[in-house]
């Protein structure tokens, strides 16, 4: 007997165990809720390069020479025509005083053939010699005045030559680079130091031809250096009209000013803002399935929320532009939804106000 009514009892407390569970089972989930709004979405887009300055220079001597000095090192602040760098060469002062003596030569022949065309010329007035003897002198003269032409474009490529066996400082700035020492053999054209502006700073990034169709000359950005708690207001400087073959991306320049802490070499981030004109937006945990394949949201009617699907357009921090059989206003479901399934009933926690008053 007492085997009895324990079996009875279990059965109970089984039936009420099954009773409560589905009870639960069919009660509304607890849900969040926003409304769909339509507005633009600016969507802040990052891209990174290089820092480097926007005045730059590699210089070089225009002749080849033996290093004898250089007062400069990495990291040095100059001003400009500070002597950076300058050449040993034997052949440049000779060369430029035999330019100077053959100009002096041919000036003095060049007087004396002056006088001497004056005097035949009153001469042949006079009937004293002829017109051949002066033609000649004539001619003399004006082959002395070709050869001092070219005489004096001689010393001037001396001086030139002369000159530049110095190195001075194009703008004030910074060594970035140095590539020769003292005594080593530098040959014509090669880079001996490399010059930096100090005033603008200026990075290379590539754009998608979405962002770059939208670009014009002084766009304000906004530049960050990697390691720096730091923003500067930058401005687009340059616009690539031609992409990159391997990558479709176009090369822009943007310039920002320079800083303490700035130099070359650093990695820099420019974030540009796109704007996706007009769209639906609804908040970012609305969407189930973001980044699969099939990414929807639970729209609600009534009690009740049934599925529908989207397509994402484009994000702007927790606002997501979206496209799909929705209406301004529509109420979406943002939290306790992703185990529902479509046309379950829901209890609603709160109804909000207008997002876009929020």
């Amino acid at each position: 007997m007492n085997r009895f009514f324990a079996g009875v009892i279990i059965v109970l407390i089984l039936a009420g165990c099954s009773e409560e569970a589905e009870q639960q089972a069919n009660m509304p989930q607890l849900v969040d809720v926003a409304q769909v709004v339509r507005a633009d979405l600016i969507q802040p887009m990052l891209f990174s390069g290089v820092s480097q300055a926007a005045d730059r220079a590699d210089l070089a001597f225009q002749s080849s020479g033996v290093l004898r000095l250089r007062p400069v090192r990495i990291g040095d602040e100059v001003a400009a025509g500070d002597l950076l760098a300058a050449l040993e060469n034997p052949d440049l002062e000779p060369g430029k005083r035999a330019a100077e003596a053959t100009l002096a030569q041919l000036q003095t022949e060049q007087s004396q053939a002056q006088r001497n065309v004056r005097r035949l010329q009153d001469l042949f007035a006079e009937g004293a010699v002829g017109e051949q003897s002066l033609e000649e002198e004539q001619t003399r003269l004006a082959s002395l005045n070709d050869q001092i032409r070219q005489a004096r474009a001689q010393l001037a490529s001396s001086t030139d030559r002369v000159a530049d066996s110095s190195l001075t400082a194009p703008f004030d700035g910074l060594i970035g680079q140095v590539n020769f020492e003292v005594g080593e053999y530098v040959r014509a054209g090669e880079p001996v130091l490399v010059i930096g502006g100090l005033d603008l700073m200026e990075v290379v990034v590539e754009l998608p031809v979405s962002i770059w169709k939208g670009l014009y000359d002084s766009q304000p950005v906004t530049v960050s250096i990697l390691g720096l708690n730091q923003e500067f207001r930058g401005e687009v400087y340059d616009i690539g009209a031609l992409a990159d073959p391997a990558t479709g991306l176009f090369p822009v320049v943007v310039r920002f000013p320079d800083s303490p802490d700035a130099r070359s070499g650093q990695r820099v981030t420019v974030e540009f803002r796109q704007v996706i004109s007009d769209r639906m937006q609804v908040p970012l945990t609305a969407i189930v399935d973001p980044i699969g394949g099939a990414p929807k949201v639970y729209r609600l009617q009534g009690d009740t929320a049934y599925a529908v699907p989207v397509e994402i357009v484009g994000f702007a921090g927790q606002q997501v532009a979206i496209e799909g059989q929705l209406e301004t206003d529509d109420l979406v479901i943002t939290a306790g939804h992703m185990s529902l399934v479509d046309g379950q009933r829901v209890n609603v926690h709160a109804v909000p106000g207008s997002m876009a008053a929020q």
